[in-house]
C-alpha cells in the first residue's frame, strides 16, 4: 500500500523480518513494528538515507522533499522526481503572485521561464536578454559590466553580452560576469565540483547569508522565534536563490542601521517612520492625569515614559560605543564576477562577503541587544510591578464606588477619569506592549520552551447570581450560566484566550425553613487571558433572562505568571575562517569552541503572582 505520493510505501519489511506499518488509527502517529516472534519493537536507529525519508509518513511532503534533496544522491530516484515537480509548480504560482513592486523577484522568475509575456520583456527570458540593454547599459559601446543594474543583460553563456568587439564575448565564457538568476544549480551540486576549499567556501557564501538574514528577520518581520535554518535546507538552495537572499539581507541590513544609526539617513527614516504614527516615541503627560489614583498614575507615568525616552534615545547611545554601518558593496555581494568551476574564484569571493556579513552580524546584535533590553526586560519589569493593572483596576474601583453611592457628580468624574486613560494613557501603554509582543519571546514556567509572547494579562469578573424563586440551582442551571458568562466574554472580546467560569454556592447562607427559604444565591467568578488589558471604563453585559438577578461586576486585570525573555534563541556565529581554495590543502583554522555555539545572555523578568489552585467546581 502507499499513501501520499505513489512513491512512499505505506508499509516496510526488513531483511531481519521485521515488518513496519503506519497505524492510521494511533494518536502519535508513528510507525508500527513487529519481529518475526510477534514482540512489539522500535526500528534500530541508524543514519537516515534516502530510502528512509522516502519512506517516513511522519514527515510532511516539505520535509520530505527537503531531506530528500539533500541526502538523495540518485537524480533520477522517484522521490526526487515528484519534490522537482512539486517545486517547479509551487515557485510558478508563487511567481504569479508575485507584485509590480518585487521586481527583482520578477526578473528572476522571468530569465527562469516561470514568468512570460509583456512583463519580461525588461528582463528578459530564458533565451533572450531583457530588450533596452543597448540602450541602458552600454557606454560608448562598452558594456557596463559591474554596473548592479545591467546584471540582467549579462546574461549566461552563450547568451551573454558582448563587450565592444564585433559581437563576442571579450573573455572566455567562464570569466564572463553572468546573471545568477540564469544558475539553476544547488549551492550542494556546485560544491561537488570543486576541491575541499572551494566546497568549504560556495557553503559558507550561503550559510552566512542565511545567518545574518535569519538575526535581521526575527526583528523586521517581528518572529523572535524564528529558528536558523539547517544544513540541509541551506545546501539544497539553487545559487539563485543564494544571490536573491544576498541582495535581499544587504537591503534589510541597511534598513536595520537606519532604524537605529545617528546620521542624516538615520535620522531621515525615523521621521518618516515618526509621521506614519508608527514609532515608539509618544510619552505619557501629565495632562490625562486621574482626579483619584494619582500615585498609581505617576508610578506607571515614570516607568512607561523612562522607557520610551531611552528608546529615542538609543541610536546616539549606540554611537557612542561605536555600534556602525557596514557596508555591503555590490562589488562584494554580486556572486556573477566569480568563475564557479575555480575553487580559488570562488574563496576569493567568500573571503570578501563573509568578512562583511560577520561586522554587520556583530554590530547588529548590539542594536538589538539594546533595544531589547528595553522592550523585552524593561518592559517585562513594568508588568511584574503590576503599574498597568494597578491603575486599571483602581479607576474601575472608582467607578463602582460612585455607581453605588448615586452620586451623579461623582459618577461623572469617574467615568471622565476612566475614558482618559483609555483614549489616552492606555494608547501609549499599548503601543509599548504590542512592541513587546513582536520582539520578545516568553516562559510560561522556568522550563518551558521560548515562545511568542501571548497571554499576558489575566483578566476577571466576579459577581452574585441570584434566582428570584427559592431553592438551590440545579447542576444544568450552573452550567447554563457558566455559559452565558463564557459566550459573553468570547462575544466582548474576540481575542479572549482560556475562558473559565467557576460557580460557587455563596457561603454564609442561614438555613431556614421551606417555608422562610431565601432566595438560591451563586457566587460567579469569570477569568480569561488576553494579550492587552481591557478598557477600564469596560461593562460586561450578561443577559441572564427573568429568572435571575445579578449584582453589580467587579472587574480587574492582573498580569499571568511567565517571564518575559530579553534574547532570542542563539544563532551559531558566522565562521570567517575561510580555506584560500588553493589545490586540495586548507588554511582553514578551528572555530573557537567557545563562538561554536553563542550564548544566549538570556535575561528573564518573571510577571504575576503564583498561580492560584482553586477547589471549585469548573464549569465550561
Amino acid at each position: 500500500m502507499f499513501c501520499f505520493h505513489k512513491r512512499r510505501p505505506y508499509c516496510r519489511e526488513f531483511a531481519d523480518g521485521r515488518r513496519c506499518w503506519q497505524m492510521r488509527s494511533m494518536r502519535s502517529n508513528k510507525p508500527f513494528c513487529r519481529s518475526k516472534r510477534g514482540a512489539v519493537t522500535n526500528p534500530p536507529s541508524k543514519p537516515t538515507t534516502c530510502v528512509d525519508v522516502a519512506s517516513d509518513t511522519e514527515l510532511s511532503e516539505q520535509e520530505v522533499c527537503r531531506k530528500a534533496f539533500f541526502l538523495c544522491p540518485d537524480k533520477k530516484s522517484g522521490v526526487l522526481e515528484d519534490c522537482r515537480t512539486e517545486k517547479a509548480q509551487e515557485e510558478k504560482a508563487a511567481c504569479q503572485r508575485l507584485k509590480e513592486t518585487d521586481e527583482r523577484k520578477r526578473g528572476a522568475c522571468c530569465v527562469q521561464g516561470k514568468l512570460s509575456g509583456d512583463v519580461c520583456k525588461r528582463f528578459g527570458g530564458p533565451d533572450k536578454l531583457p530588450t533596452d540593454c543597448k540602450t541602458r547599459c552600454y557606454d560608448n559601446g562598452k558594456f557596463k559590466r559591474d554596473v548592479k543594474e545591467c546584471v540582467r543583460c549579462r546574461g549566461k553563456g552563450g547568451l551573454g553580452a558582448n563587450d565592444g568587439n564585433g559581437g563576442k564575448p571579450a573573455d572566455k565564457a567562464a570569466k564572463q560576469p553572468f546573471d545568477p538568476a540564469r544558475v539553476p544549480d544547488t549551492i550542494k551540486e556546485i560544491a561537488s565540483k570543486l576541491n575541499e576549499g572551494g566546497k568549504t567556501c560556495v557553503k559558507r557564501v550561503a550559510a552566512a547569508t542565511s545567518k545574518l538574514k535569519t538575526q535581521i528577520q526575527r526583528w523586521y518581520n517581528n518572529n523572535p522565534s524564528q529558528k536558523e535554518e539547517p544544513k540541509e535546507q541551506t545546501e539544497i538552495k539553487a545559487l539563485s536563490k543564494v544571490q536573491s537572499e544576498i541582495d535581499e539581507t544587504a537591503e534589510s541590513s541597511k534598513k536595520l542601521e537606519d532604524e537605529f544609526e545617528d546620521d542624516a539617513e538615520g535620522k531621515a527614516h525615523r521621521a518618516k517612520v515618526d509621521s506614519l504614527g508608527q514609532r515608539l516615541q509618544d510619552k505619557i503627560s501629565d495632562a490625562n492625569k486621574p482626579s483619584k489614583c494619582g500615585t498609581q498614575f505617576d508610578a506607571l507615568k515614570t516607568a512607561v515614559n523612562a522607557i520610551v525616552e531611552e528608546y529615542s534615545n538609543l541610536p546616539a547611545k549606540l554611537k557612542s560605543q561605536r555600534v556602525e554601518r557596514v557596508s555591503l558593496k555590490f562589488s562584494e555581494t554580486d556572486i556573477g564576477n566569480t568563475d564557479l568551476t575555480d575553487s580559488k574564484s570562488v574563496c576569493k569571493f567568500a573571503g570578501k562577503l563573509v568578512s562583511q556579513l560577520k561586522k554587520a552580524e556583530t554590530n547588529h546584535k548590539k542594536r538589538l541587544s539594546a533595544a531589547r533590553n528595553l522592550v523585552c526586560k524593561k518592559t517585562g519589569a513594568l508588568l511584574k510591578q503590576k503599574l498597568i493593572s494597578n491603575l486599571s483596576n483602581c479607576l474601575r474601583k472608582t467607578r463602582r464606588d460612585a455607581r453605588a453611592s448615586n452620586n451623579a457628580e461623582a459618577q461623572k468624574q469617574a467615568n471622565d477619569d476612566a475614558s482618559k486613560f483609555d483614549n489616552n494613557t492606555l494608547k501609549r501603554v499599548l503601543k509599548l506592549l504590542d512592541l513587546m509582543k513582536k520582539k520578545c519571546l516568553m516562559k510560561d514556567t522556568p522550563e518551558s520552551q521560548p515562545e511568542q509572547v501571548s497571554g499576558v494579562f489575566r483578566e476577571s469578573l466576579k459577581t452574585k447570581i441570584k434566582r428570584k424563586k427559592s431553592g438551590a440551582l440545579t447542576e444544568a442551571e450552573k452550567q447554563q450560566i457558566a455559559k452565558k458568562f463564557n459566550e459573553a466574554v468570547e462575544k466582548k472580546y474576540p481575542s479572549a484566550m482560556n475562558i473559565e467560569t467557576t460557580v460557587t454556592e455563596s457561603a454564609g447562607r442561614r438555613r431556614l425553613s421551606a417555608r422562610r427559604a431565601l432566595a438560591a444565591a451563586v457566587d460567579i467568578e469569570t477569568k480569561w487571558d488576553v494579550d492587552t488589558p481591557s478598557k477600564a471604563a469596560d461593562d460586561l453585559n450578561v443577559q441572564l433572562g427573568d429568572d435571575f438577578t445579578s449584582d453589580p461586576p467587579e472587574m480587574s486585570s492582573q498580569p499571568t505568571t511567565g517571564s518575559i525573555i530579553e534574547e532570542t534563541q542563539a544563532i551559531t556565529p558566522i565562521d570567517t575562517n575561510l580555506p584560500d581554495g588553493e589545490g586540495d590543502s586548507t588554511t582553514e583554522k578551528p572555530v573557537n569552541e567557545a563562538d561554536a555555539v553563542a550564548s544566549t545572555g538570556a535575561q528573564e523578568v518573571a510577571f504575576g503572582a503564583t498561580a492560584v489552585i482553586c477547589a471549585t467546581m469548573w464549569l465550561f
